[in-house]
């Protein structure tokens, strides 16, 4: 029944859109179509390449100020500990809530530049996104074609290597990116 049921509607779904088509009077045929292998865009793309650097790069500057903080709240704890016999309970806990002031400070910090780092990620790599969709629009347009795919997503299960405008990309890419 459920099988008899979803046929069904898959007829109608089917005759839903050769109306819309003919309503429309759609006589348009897609005769050109061209995948890219985004992957390999993103791997090759100099654009890509230079926002991950950058990202790296800021990374391992604020990374640095962590290990800081995390040596001073090291240093904290071991004079804690080597004193602790000698230390009266009020100024263990005056060392103690120094220590998880600092613990905290630390979490604080490394939320900030975690969201900052993020942030950062998106604008760079978003401006080398925004650079590969406008190379392929204009290269599209300037060789006719009527679709270019993505074929790096599941949608696409099979396409002929001749259709694969990957390498045309990354030279359009390349020219561009050496203008800068």
């Amino acid at each position: 029944m459920r099988n008899k049921m979803f046929f069904f509607g898959f007829l109608l779904f089917l005759s839903g859109i050769s109306e819309v088509s003919v309503a429309r009077g759609d006589d348009y045929d897609v005769e050109k179509v061209g995948v890219v292998d985004m992957r390999r865009i993103w791997r090759n793309y100099g654009g890509m390449k230079e926002a991950a650097l950058k990202l790296k790069q800021e990374t391992d500057s604020r990374q640095q100020k962590v290990e800081e903080k995390k040596s001073v709240i090291k240093k904290l704890r071991e004079e804690y500990e080597s004193k602790s016999v000698i230390l009266s309970d009020s100024e263990k806990e005056k060392k103690s809530a120094e220590i998880e002031e600092k613990i905290g400070e630390l979490q604080e910090y490394v939320y900030q530049v975690n969201k900052e780092l993020k942030a950062l990620d998106e604008k760079w790599r978003g401006k080398a996104i925004e650079e590969v969709k406008k190379t392929v629009e204009a290269y599209g347009l300037k060789e006719d074609y009527d679709m270019i795919l993505n074929n790096t997503e599941m949608f696409i299960l099979f396409s002929q290597d001749k259709i694969d405008i990957t390498d045309e990309i990354l030279k359009a890419l390349a020219k561009k990116y050496g203008k800068k």
